[in-house]
């Protein structure tokens, strides 16, 4: 099956989804040999952003990844 590139991310400090889960996915479809891309924020919980600046950082992570994906 094929799937396109995918953009995983997470939170080291998740208290309801554990970082893990997205770090195993996105090792697996590696090691299937499919391109992957992983961010994982360490100062935050499960919103993904704790502050303005970083939820910026990370608005300007999926937009970009999308803008790439679209051209």
């Amino acid at each position: 099956m094929e799937y396109p590139e995918v953009l995983f991310t997470s939170s080291t400090l998740d208290d309801r989804i554990h970082p893990g889960y997205p770090r195993k996915i996105m090792g697996k479809m590696k090691g299937m040999g499919y391109k992957t891309y992983y961010f994982e924020n360490t100062e935050n919980g499960h919103a993904g952003s704790s502050t303005k600046i970083q939820r910026a950082k990370k608005n300007v992570l999926f937009f970009t990844y999308l803008l790439k994906k679209l051209n």
